[in-house]
């Protein structure tokens, strides 16, 4: 029986380092026997750590080399008895890597599905494969000398055991482990009720197996089943054992768990930000794990490896930040009733045992996870409950369908009976429905039901948005990073014709028939005054592109000190889930990633070719402006400076496109949000005084230039920031305050409306239609505030200026009404002067 003894194991693992460089999950690990490690990722790459002293006296991992030649997700890293390296791809591959050239030295092919796990006999040298081909390969000198087949589904992990024999384990989606001896199956292992994911060998015992049923199970190896430990309410993704004796687990539930051995009982468990895929014991009794959250974290029990404590601090603030489903928080603790909870005083109760989960309200009311950490005698913050459903949550629990993994099951329902469609995040719902029905033509399904189930797809998958298109990245499988983004607001649009740059309705030339117009109405009035907000985000995009780009700074010496720190990393990771779930509150620590402070410049210091994704993540921040009012009043030069130096013309800046469209899209955002909440703005009228208000009419000179000759996509966010400044001044809160001078900037509005609509014909092109839209609605929203809006609008025509704009064929409906009523509005008060 394994001892667990070992004096360390009364000390309780603290975070050692984060390996941050890959821009997507880490999958899989692998502790190498030099003290390297090696990670995979759904990136594509593999990438090799070396330990190196930090700064501050403690271990770090430094990225030595990226392994590229895989096209798709790397499932498997393995290091081979000769020191070497392999990885398993879903591209079906096998490569065997050359590690000093970082190119592979051969590749495997044979299987016909997607490679999961690999193993490999230390005295021989065969490489072992498992396959969603239900296959085992065996591979020596580059060829495939062996097939073993026998299971009923997907092969999960393979475990070739050290003995004279040449055994070998597997694991399946059939949920069962076989036992293999001269290449048949020996014995066959039942017990588990779900597909079993990962092996690992306890020595002198026999081996543990972990499944999707949330188990881990120690077997001997002539078939009995020692003990059975529940470990989670998930799926136990991966195993390891540690040199002490003590178990490793991993899980859909974000949680990394030791367990004592002998006893089976948890001595701790460790949350992270996003779901772990992988777990390995290092030689030297560390842990590595490999997170969705794209790096890969080391836990060490020695304090001369631990990490620094604002390093650890940072990973604890980017785990409490993470939004819970109700759904997932259910499926962890067996059910709750919000409305039953207790405060946050409940929290003084000691727990009971190791990775004890408790719900209370915080002091808003909110919903909170914590798990009792019997290492630190306190109650971690997991995450806050951010919805009955689930839809802004972390994810939890795959499907599994035809022995293959799947975000979603749907049962969709034809005349009465259940039939089954698997769908993953990032899938095309056009084109899993249309595979639904082409395999299920025989059950009645039709294409005539292709859109509606589509639809139904889109309707029941939380946060979908569409897979992007072109532009692929060859390290990625999927669409590379683009900055256009999404605006919402209250320009209008029919619920069709969606522009590709505004996703909110805005217009699309129509086939058929104009519809009829109704009668105009006399006065373009609107009850509150309109703004639009540039709010929606592919957010782990932006994070995938911030982290390339973080990395090819720090690799260049010109450019290390504008690097984030690993602390900074972990921070700017928590910024983004906080941003993902909804949540409105902002550390100082999230916005000094954006703003630096006396020591770091911040992501806003960045090269100018660097500086897109940062912008377009610092315009969901200031969305909240009493979030960051404090932090904006302190930046020296401010924040509208800083924009606008972005679209100076002649700025390096100037030149990238994305750059400034995403600077335009932020000044935007800042008015804005200002503008639509007037309780918040009045709340903070010192912040709106220095931070806004004396920096309108540098704002308004900026836009004239875009709207004149900008792209499309620029021109429409200078319209917005037009609409929204005179959404701002039109509020009672701007226009009460002395030291703004509304006046000036409501005929600087007006001029700009007037040089819009009279001079820049491409406004009327149909692809600026929503641009129009706006500016005809920033000039009624003028023509509301007072009568020197009015009179300026009379000395410079603008009457006649409407009348001559000429409308594109086919133009949607709502210019020719806003015109209409312009036009109307102007002559009721020509006749009335």
């Amino acid at each position: 029986r394994v001892s667990t003894t070992d004096r360390r194991m009364s000390a309780p693992f603290s975070l050692g380092a984060v390996l941050s460089g890959h821009t997507q999950d880490v999958r899989c690990v692998a502790a190498l026997s030099d003290g390297r490690i090696a990670t995979g990722s759904y990136d594509s790459t593999v990438r090799i750590w070396k330990s190196e002293p930090s700064a501050e006296g403690s271990a770090q991992f430094v990225c030595t080399g990226t392994l590229v030649g895989h096209t798709s997700v790397v499932s498997a890293v393995l290091e081979l008895p000769d020191g070497g390296l392999a990885s398993g791809s879903l591209d079906k591959h096998v490569v065997i890597w050359d590690l000093p050239s970082s190119s592979p030295a051969s590749v495997l092919q044979g299987h016909t599905e997607h490679v999961l796990c690999l193993g490999v006999s230390k005295s021989s040298g065969v490489v072992y494969s498992g396959s969603i081909d239900k296959s085992i390969k065996l591979w020596a000198a580059g060829a495939c000398v062996q097939t073993l087949e026998g299971h009923a589904a997907a092969v999960w992990s393979v475990l070739p055991l050290a003995d004279a024999d040449a055994r070998v384990l597997s694991a399946s989606a059939d949920k069962t482990v076989k036992l293999w001896l001269h290449g048949a199956c020996a014995l066959t292992f039942t017990g588990h009720e779900d597909a079993v994911r990962s092996l690992a060998l306890v020595p002198d015992l026999g081996f543990i197996s972990s499944s999707n049923d949330g188990t881990l199970r120690l077997w001997e190896l002539g078939g009995s089943c020692l003990r059975v430990v529940q470990a989670s309410a998930s799926f136990v993704y991966q195993l390891g054992v540690l040199p002490s004796g003590e178990w490793l687990s991993c899980s859909e539930d974000r949680s990394l768990c030791v367990w004592d051995g002998a006893s089976g009982v948890c001595v701790q468990a460790i949350p992270h930000p996003k779901e772990l895929w992988a777990c390995g014991a290092m030689a030297n009794g560390d842990i590595v794990c490999g997170c969705g959250d794209g790096s890969a974290y080391v836990w060490t029990r020695e304090h001369e490896r631990a990490a620094s404590a604002e390093l650890a601090s940072a990973f604890k603030a980017s785990v409490a930040s993470v939004g819970l489903g109700a759904q997932q928080v259910e499926g962890i603790t067996g059910g709750f009733d919000a409305s039953s909870l207790s405060g946050e005083d409940a929290l003084s109760v000691p727990g009971t045992r190791e990775g004890q989960h408790k719900m209370v309200k915080d002091e808003k009311g909110t919903p909170v996870l914590y798990q009792w950490s019997t290492a630190s005698g306190a109650w971690d913050k997991v995450g806050e409950i951010v919805g009955s459903d689930g839809a802004d949550g972390a994810s939890l629990g795959k499907k599994m369908f035809r022995g293959k993994e799947y975000d979603y099951l749907f049962d969709i329902d034809i005349d009465g009976r259940s039939l089954k469609l698997p769908f993953n995040r990032g899938d095309e719902p056009w084109t899993a429905a249309h595979g639904f029905i082409m395999d299920n033509l025989e059950n009645g399904v039709h294409m005539g039901m292709l859109d509606q189930i589509a639809q139904h797809i889109v309707a029941n998958t939380p946060g979908y948005t569409p897979p992007p298109i072109g532009n692929a990245d060859p390290y990625t499988s999927t669409g590379a990073y683009r900055p256009a983004t999404a605006p919402t607001g209250v320009a209008g649009g029919g619920a069709g014709n969606v522009d590709p740059f505004t996703s909110s309705g805005a217009y699309r030339p129509p086939t058929g028939a104009p519809p009829t117009l109704a009668p105009a109405p006399p006065v373009a009035k609107a009850a509150a005054a309109p703004s639009v907000v540039f709010d929606k985000c592919k957010h782990d995009a932006v994070l995938a592109k911030l982290l390339e780009l973080n990395s090819q700074l720090a690799a260049d010496p010109a450019s290390n000190d504008l690097s984030l720190s690993e602390e900074e990393v972990l921070t700017l990771k928590s910024l983004v889930e906080a941003l993902k779930s909804g949540s409105t509150s902002r550390t100082a620590a999230q916005l000094r990633v954006f703003f630096g402070d006396e020591s770091r410049g911040g992501l806003l210091r960045w090269p100018a070719h660097c500086l897109f994704p940062a912008l377009d993540l610092l315009r969901l921040v200031l969305l909240c402006p009493s979030s960051v009012t404090a932090q904006l009043q302190a930046l020296e030069p401010p924040l509208v400076d800083r924009l606008l130096t972005v679209v100076q013309p002649g700025a390096p800046s100037a030149t990238d496109k994305a750059a400034p469209l995403m600077a335009y899209r932020c000044v935007a955002n800042l008015l804005g949000a200002w503008s639509h909440d007037a309780a918040c703005a009045a709340a903070h009228a010192d912040a709106f005084k220095q931070i806004v208000a004396p920096h309108i009419s540098k704002i308004l000179d900026a836009i004239s230039a875009p709207i004149s000759d900008g792209v499309t996509t620029v021109r429409l966010a200078a319209c917005t920031v037009l609409l929204n400044t005179t959404a701002l001044l039109k509020g009672g809160f701007a226009a009460s305050n002395t030291w703004l001078d509304a006046d000036a900037a409501q005929m600087q509005c007006v001029s700009l409306c007037a040089h819009a609509l009279g001079s820049v014909e491409a406004m009327t092109q149909p692809s600026e239609a929503e641009a129009l839209y706006r500016v005809l609605t920033a000039f009624s929203t003028t023509l509301e505030v007072d009568s020197s809006a009015v009179e300026l609008s009379r000395d410079l025509d603008m009457e006649a200026a409407l009348r001559s704009l000429k409308l594109a064929d086919g133009a949607p409906p709502k210019l020719a009404e806003r015109v209409n009523a312009l036009t109307s509005t102007l002559g009721a008060k020509r006749a009335k002067q």
